[in-house]
């Protein structure tokens, strides 16, 4: 199994709270910190006006444990922390991770979250590090083009997540991507009150821990092996047998479950959610990885990988290239689907399109501490006094059906409104040495 370091540079300014994205991401940050597994070394930084440490080992990486307690140390100091800086300084978190990662001699990579504008201390591009960044874009007000050059020079990954609820699947494809796993499922679901679902999972016959997880929005709602009652919600497995399976979950933290299965039957699993409920649904994500023994057995005969520029010009058709490379192996009733979100309106558009209610709104006290244009800031405020009931900034849902067969598949994308398209590609199939499978990929683009 791979082993990684990793350190997540979360922003705490002021804006995370003003947007309400503050809940969904302690939750999802914490559940992607547990996910990671023994030898794997972590640290957490935070940033504001200055940059700042969260969690560490001694003042340096701390190693994960067997008994996964450092996970468990790192989770919990990131729930205390406070959303309230008046700016954010996404430079100087780009330099204290360096003094974590810079001497490491594992693979290494840092995680930028940020939902607004940097507008304090050095110059982001002026400081970068010399290991990948992976950059993290949440909601429209978020400076998409900034992390996105910065994931660009740094050799990481730009990613967009337009809603809090969107945050986990990043997360999930980031932790498989670092511990060169497989992502066997990254699903966002709604389940309603007094709701019920089976969610498939599709483990393969290659040696490896399995990592099977269930991250919900509210963290009032509580886990229960029991029938749930209330505020309470459900998880278990469903092996391959068809039977509900008595193990427990490995970690349950507020607002999520992880399974850790050392070594799962192959075939279809599934994670089987009731919910209680209070009056309103919840939303859900389900994450599916399958860790190789080894880093040369890690599932390497059937890999998925996804080629899309990382900038496109709007109203230009972009490109989708899908490579399913399965090392010899004899694959059948390959099918492929993306599913793709992008923007109703531009920033722009949007300007002009509420230009008469723009005036009805005053600016939020921090966008105009951040110097956040008065247009801009106006289009904020507007926009949250009308969540939940309509967000002018809305975001659409798309599948795209990819073709099928083995080898090569693609197609091209529309992208008729400037902004970040987010676009997850899922691939499956038989095949004759290993059975069923499922890969996922998500990957995203700025188009300008």
């Amino acid at each position: 199994m791979s082993t990684v370091s990793v350190v997540p540079i979360i922003d705490i300014s002021e804006s995370m709270s003003q947007y309400g994205h503050v809940e969904q991401a302690l939750i999802d940050t914490q559940a992607f910190l547990r996910l990671h597994k023994a030898g794997d070394k972590l640290a957490v930084v935070a940033c504001d006006h200055k940059a700042r440490t969260v969690f560490t080992g001694n003042g340096g990486l701390a190693t994960v444990d067997p008994l996964l307690n450092i996970t468990a140390s790192a989770a919990t100091a990131v729930a205390g922390l406070a959303f309230d800086g008046l700016s954010s300084a996404i430079g100087l978190g780009l330099q204290h991770s360096r003094s974590f990662l810079d001497a490491s001699r594992l693979s290494r990579a840092c995680v930028l979250l940020s939902d607004g504008q940097h507008n304090d201390g050095p110059s982001p591009l002026e400081v970068l590090p010399i290991y990948p960044v992976m950059a993290c874009a949440l909601g429209p007000q978020a400076d998409q083009h900034l992390l996105q050059q910065i994931a660009q020079r740094t050799g990481g990954r730009y990613f967009y997540a337009p809603r809090a609820v969107d945050l986990m699947k990043v997360y999930n494809q980031i932790r498989a991507s670092s511990a060169r796993a497989a992502l066997l499922n990254n699903q966002l679901c709604d389940i309603a009150q007094h709701g019920y679902q089976l969610i498939p999972v599709v483990i393969g016959q290659r040696p490896g821990a399995a990592q099977l997880s269930l991250v919900w929005s509210r963290r009032e709602v509580s886990y229960t092996s029991a029938s749930p009652r209330g505020n309470q919600l459900s998880v278990s497995l469903v092996d391959p047998s068809g039977a509900v399976s008595l193990r427990a979950p490995s970690i349950i933290g507020a607002g999520f479950v992880i399974f850790n299965i050392p070594q799962p039957a192959p075939g279809q699993w599934y994670l089987q959610v009731e919910f209680a409920g209070s009056g309103q649904s919840i939303s859900c994500t389900a994450g599916a990885l399958q860790h190789g023994a080894t880093v040369r057995s890690g599932l390497a005969d059937i890999r998925l990988s996804v080629e899309m520029a990382a900038r496109h010009t709007a109203g230009q058709p972009l490109p989708l290239t899908v490579h399913l490379e399965a090392g010899g192996e004899v694959l059948s009733n390959v099918r492929a689907h993306a599913i793709v979100q992008g923007s109703t309106i531009s920033l722009a558009d949007a300007l002009v399109k509420y230009d008469d209610q723009l005036y009805t709104v005053q600016a939020l006290p921090f966008d105009r501490a951040q110097g956040i244009a008065e247009p801009l800031a106006r289009l904020a405020a507007l926009r949250h006094t009308l969540l939940p009931e309509l967000d002018i900034l809305a975001h659409q849902e798309r599948v795209v059906h990819l073709g099928s067969g083995a080898g090569q598949l693609g197609t091209w994308l529309d992208t008729p409104v400037p902004g970040s398209y987010s676009v997850q590609v899922v691939v499956s199939g038989e095949s004759q040495a290993s059975g069923p499978f499922q890969r996922c990929e998500l990957v995203s683009v700025l188009v300008t």
